[in-house]
């Protein structure tokens, strides 16, 4: 069987992380603009995309196994760099 090396159980660990910061984010800013007139922001809509699309890497990578985290591709920090990026959007925007 296949050892997660430490650097690779480090990258999986954050990468749990990581998505579960964006999620809470997200439920903050529905609840916030919840009751505006205005609806759902693009800049949520934006998230909520953003996220899916990291929830399906992650389902790729967790099912791919530990060797995947050891050569965790240009793709998925990518992916991370655009999620923070969603993040750091939608709670700039609409979280005033």
């Amino acid at each position: 069987m296949y050892a997660i090396t430490k650097a690779a159980y480090r990258r999986k660990i954050q990468a749990q992380l990581g998505f579960a910061h964006a999620l809470l984010k997200l439920k903050e800013l529905k609840e916030k603009n919840a009751h505006s007139a205005a609806g759902s922001p693009k800049e949520i809509r934006d998230l909520e995309k953003k996220i899916g699309e990291t929830r399906e890497r992650l389902n790729e990578l967790f099912e791919a196994g530990d060797e995947a985290w050891e050569n965790i591709d240009d793709a998925s920090e990518e992916l991370w760099s655009e999620l923070k990026t969603a993040v750091n959007n939608a709670v700039l925007t609409t979280g005033k």
